[in-house]
């Protein structure tokens, strides 16, 4: 299911939220979420929204929205446990992190986003900046294989070694998320995330295999 559909379908109501909250929060240690956003390399918004995905029902609900302002917004309220959460701009665009009752600050550009403040959005946090560093080195070698081309300079060997170079880009992004989706299968918010955002990488069994780990954990 993708995530714009999701944020589609119909939302939990958000007294149901409330009790959830209040049948696992202690009123006077928590300290409550608090989201820093900042839009960057070009980003525009003018509204921010936060969903966060209620596993037993399947549903998605809005707890939190705020106002761009100067290309930054807060966003801050109460969420006990972790959850999948999505910020929403404009209704449109959706960035995926694992919401807690922690300080996070995240970066949303027109290219991509970070997350940071928890160990678990560090983790996706790396897996994105991984995926973009592959993107951007296989533009930088298809840009550099066409001129050569272009100059009648490109040789036998160097072209083979820039498309193993290209090939390498894919392959050991991949390596990465195999080794988060196996290390941290049992992290259920983390591995539905990344499985979601990064499976289009692997191959169909891998995928099955994948799957069938996450399930048994």
């Amino acid at each position: 299911m993708s995530v714009m559909r999701i944020i589609r379908d119909i939302f939990v109501p958000i007294f149901l939220i409330s009790l959830l909250a209040l049948s696992a929060c202690g009123k006077e240690d928590n300290p409550g979420y608090c989201i820093e956003v900042e839009l960057v390399n070009g980003r525009v918004a003018h509204k921010a929204s936060l969903y966060v995905f209620i596993p037993e029902y399947e549903k998605v609900a809005l707890i939190d929205s705020a106002k761009v302002v100067d290309n930054r917004f807060l966003l801050n309220g109460r969420f006990c446990g972790k959850a999948e959460a999505y910020v929403a701009l404009d209704d449109s665009c959706v960035y995926c992190f694992i919401l807690s009752d922690s300080l996070m600050k995240m970066e949303i550009g027109r290219n991509g986003y970070i997350i940071r403040g928890t160990a678990d959005n560090e983790l996706l946090s790396s897996l994105l900046m991984r995926r973009q560093t592959a993107v951007n080195e296989k533009y930088r070698i298809q840009k550099e294989y066409l001129d050569m081309q272009a100059d009648s300079m490109l040789t036998k060997e160097k072209e083979d070694s820039l498309l193993y170079l290209y090939r390498r880009q894919s392959a050991e992004f991949k390596d990465d998320v195999l080794a988060l989706l196996n290390e941290h299968g049992e992290n259920h918010e983390l591995s539905d995330i990344a499985y979601r955002l990064f499976s289009y990488v692997l191959t169909q069994s891998e995928a099955d295999s994948i799957q069938l780990t996450l399930k048994k954990s």
